[in-house]
């Protein structure tokens, strides 16, 4: 073998390497669904099916469109999730409302981008898209620094209806303001006339109305269409390559920095806490967290009526609910738990919290 095809296979063997680790996005093949996997109803809230991926409304007055995490993935690209949205029958919004698919990343994770200095990056942002309504969608690109929230609306074209295509679009940096706090992308979907007066291409402060452009479909309020997305890459440079395939593992410890799932709504008498009885009342134990939470985590929980139980000394007391004890947590390990009714033990007994339906489910909630 020559010398300068050593050279070349060296070069080419660097450049494999220096794109490992390259995507600055959490979950962009959509496999991890800790709140579950199933269609759930918009509403006018925020809703997450797949991790990381918010379906986001503002000035919402009704939505009865559905999101949920799909089988249906491009061929030979090695995914086997998607994220789906369909529209509804009854959507209606109030001025400069919108529906959007969202992603939120803290600042730090993007600091090699240099927003708000003179070396500010480019970015590439790639995806898979499919959709019912064809069209050229907005993306929106936004950050914000603690004071000022910025925009970058680009354009992309779904040319062909239910068909898997590749999309991938560069945005130039922001000399002008940093991305300290963080930053979202919105995948627009629709929603009133009046958010749809954004200029592409360019950055510019944040306003309800130019959070996409005049050529945005609203495919949220065509009752039964369907949008789907995928493979979710951002890399430094004006250059996308071949998406980064993470292990299930490494991208559940990620995902769990911002929602950890401690007792899924499913099964029966799954265990929460071993702990101890603090008076003849209350069960005191410990939740220790997989991973350091982004910040201090709220207890989100699905309770009700006898939803959970304390095994104490051979018998058992249900309870309704649990709380988190305010003045003793970290978001770096652990969550102290107790009950929030009265049962009847004796101080200092061994004890269990379990839940005792299976509608019950504790997680913790950092998201961003």
């Amino acid at each position: 073998m020559s010398l300068a095809r050593d050279i070349a296979d060296l070069g080419s063997s660097a450049t494999k390497l220096d794109a490992v680790g390259s995507n600055l996005i959490i979950n962009g093949a959509m496999q991890l669904a800790q709140r579950g996997t199933s269609a759930t109803t918009l509403s006018g809230s925020e809703i997450f099916r797949a991790d990381r991926f918010r379906v986001e409304q503002g000035s919402v007055t009704a939505n009865n469109g559905t999101t949920e995490v799909s089988t249906d993935v491009p061929s030979g690209q090695g995914f086997t999730k998607s994220l789906k949205v369909t529209g509804g029958s009854s959507v209606s919004y109030g001025a400069n409302g919108y529906t959007a698919i969202n992603y939120r990343g803290e600042g730090q994770d993007f600091s090699q981008i240099s927003h708000g200095t003179s070396s500010a990056k480019t970015v590439t942002i790639s995806f898979w898209v499919k959709s019912s309504v064809t069209g050229t969608y907005s993306l929106n690109h936004t950050k914000y620094d603690g004071s000022t929230e910025r925009f970058n609306v680009s354009e992309y074209t779904i040319s062909q209806a239910n068909t898997w295509e590749y999309k991938k679009i560069s945005v130039l940096g922001d000399t002008s303001v940093s991305a300290s706090d963080w930053i979202r992308l919105y995948w627009h979907l629709g929603g009133d006339s009046g958010h749809k007066g954004a200029t592409a291409g360019s950055w510019v402060n944040g306003a309800a109305t130019v959070r996409a452009t005049s050529n945005q479909p609203d495919m949220i309020s065509t009752n039964g269409a369907t949008f789907f997305i995928t493979g979710v890459q951002m890399e430094v440079g004006d250059t996308a390559t071949d998406f980064e395939h993470r292990s299930f593992g490494d991208e559940l410890a990620r995902c769990q920095r911002y929602f950890y799932n401690c007792a899924a709504a499913s099964g029966l008498e799954e265990h929460i806490i071993s702990g101890a009885m603090y008076d003849a009342n209350y069960i005191y134990g410990k939740i220790e967290f997989p991973v350091t939470m982004r910040t201090m985590p709220s207890l989100v929980q699905t309770s009700g009526s006898q939803y959970f139980q304390i095994y104490c000394a051979g018998s058992s007391n249900a309870i309704d609910s649990i709380t988190m004890l305010g003045s003793a947590q970290s978001n770096e390990n652990f969550a102290m738990v107790r009950n929030t009714q009265a049962v009847s033990f004796t101080a200092g007994q061994a004890a269990n919290l379990q839940k005792k339906s299976a509608s019950a489910a504790v997680a913790f909630d950092a998201e961003l």
